[in-house]
């Protein structure tokens, strides 16, 4: 039986470019908080024996109190920017015994579990993940095995980017609502952000399919 997996949600981004507010707290089109939101979809993802346990990963001090009964990881001082909340993720997830770990971002007003259960990597990978617009990985969401990434960890991490090829990521495709974010205050208003949750339709196969070879037609 698989070790419980645990699910980071990540809140310690500055949000400088939505004026400093805490884009967690955000109301979601559906009405919960975005990271509210976020919490419940991996509270449901199927699991393989135990459900997953979901932390709150940042030092930020607005989501004190927030989704009470989730403990909050810290930042690795060792490391800056959102790859310290990665690898405080991964030090607390390993002190816990846990094998994997999933990544996701508290301004993704439309990931679902189906997408966060699509990155949880198989026996084999080191992880998963996204591949964005101009071929950019993008690390929420993205599945890892925790003792692969931590024995694959380059001295100097500094960016997502370089991180993932080195760690060797095994792509996936998701369609752009399940890793679209919230940057900006012009993207509460975007329609692209606000499309009813059943309308985009996109084949299962190919939405939340591991990348194989050459793009099917």
């Amino acid at each position: 039986m698989q070790r419980p997996l645990v699910i980071g949600v990540f809140v310690g981004g500055r949000s400088l470019r939505m004026g400093g507010r805490p884009k967690g707290l955000l109301p979601s089109p559906e009405g919960p908080t975005l990271v509210e939101r976020a919490v419940t979809e991996a509270s449901q993802m199927a699991g393989e024996g135990a459900p997953p346990r979901v932390v709150l990963v940042g030092d930020r001090g607005d989501y004190a109190g927030v989704c009470g009964a989730c403990p909050r990881v810290g930042d690795d001082p060792r490391v800056q920017g959102p790859l310290g909340g990665f690898l405080g993720l991964l030090g607390w997830a390993a002190e816990q015994g846990a094998e994997r770990v999933v990544c996701v971002a508290c301004d993704q007003p439309r990931v679902d579990a189906a997408a966060l259960g699509a990155v949880v990597p198989a026996a084999g990978e080191v992880g998963r993940a996204a591949r964005g617009e101009g071929g950019y990985w993008e690390p929420f969401p993205s599945g890892w095995w925790v003792a692969a990434v931590l024995a694959r960890w380059p001295e100097r991490a500094r960016a997502w980017q370089g991180l993932i090829a080195h760690l060797g990521a095994t792509p996936v495709r998701l369609p752009r609502e399940a890793w679209g974010d919230w940057d900006t205050p012009a993207d509460l208003a975007s329609p692209e952000e606000r499309v009813d949750p059943g309308g985009v339709q996109v084949p299962a196969e190919l939405a939340y399919g591991p990348l194989v070879g050459a793009k099917k037609a």
